[in-house]
């Protein structure tokens, strides 16, 4: 009996410990927008760098931001920033802070103006990344934006 409790967690002890996969996670918004974020890696405590882009008017826009996993290991908080007129796409910047589960269904707001002010509210849900339309024409998906942050 002891040795299964010891090997059990000795288990448990390896899983906790081993890297946090990353992978893929796809979001539409309330606006029926598209959100690719790639290779989400979740650390339960610590922030970690987004990329992936945005579907806006017809065309893919990187997005950079940051995420954190709450100590629950439930909780995300997300912010992401979109990039003006990259690929002839949106106009302005866009920022949304989220909150919400790890798989991003969540809700905040957005600021798509001068940026510092909350201009509406959003909710995100999660759908399959199946469906996303392709990546940036001559760039990885991970590419980021002309000035963006490294």
């Amino acid at each position: 009996m002891r040795r299964l409790v010891l090997i059990v967690a000795v288990f448990v002890a390896a899983i906790t410990a081993a890297p946090a996969l990353a992978k893929d996670i796809c979001v539409q918004n309330s606006f029926s927008q598209l959100f690719k974020f790639d290779g989400v890696k979740l650390l339960k405590g610590k922030t970690t760098q987004l990329t992936g882009r945005f579907e806006a008017f017809g065309v893919n826009v990187p997005i950079d931001g940051a995420l954190t996993l709450d100590s629950d290991g439930v909780t995300t908080r997300i912010g992401i920033l979109t990039y003006p007129n990259a690929g002839g796409g949106a106009p302005t910047s866009v920022m949304w802070t989220m909150v919400g589960d790890k798989l991003f269904n969540a809700t905040g707001s957005f600021d798509d103006g001068a940026l510092g002010s909350i201009d509406g509210a959003d909710t995100w849900t999660n759908v399959s990344c199946s469906g996303f339309p392709p990546a940036f024409p001559n760039r990885s998906p991970v590419d980021r934006a002309p000035g963006s942050i490294k």
